[in-house]
């Protein structure tokens, strides 16, 4: 099996984020993708990484987290103005994730 698409992965952190107001802790995004979509994770996004042993899907949503910011979907981490780990969408984010989650509901 191969691991779950980035592209997947965007679509559930935006997800995740519109539904708790825009913003979250990234253990947060997480347990919420865990809950929703740990489902229609494959067998290998579990394994863990040869690196560090964080689980692979986890690692990837981290590194698609950094992609998003590149998009300016997300916000960026500036220290001593923003908190570290704290996963917040941008303008543009807020209404790509509100369309993705009108799209969802038909």
């Amino acid at each position: 099996m191969a691991l779950t698409p980035q592209h997947v992965l965007r679509g559930y952190i935006l997800l995740a984020l519109h539904e708790r107001g825009g913003s979250a802790l990234k253990r947060e995004v997480i347990a919420w993708i865990e809950e929703r979509f740990g489902d229609d994770l494959t067998a290998d996004d579990h394994r863990p990484q040869p690196s560090n042993g964080e689980v692979k899907w986890e690692n990837q949503v981290a590194w698609e987290r950094n992609s998003m910011v590149t998009d300016q979907l997300i916000e960026r981490y500036i220290p001593g103005e923003t908190t570290r780990g704290r996963w917040s969408l941008t303008g543009l984010g807020r209404r790509e994730a509100s369309r993705l989650a009108e799209q969802l509901r038909g």
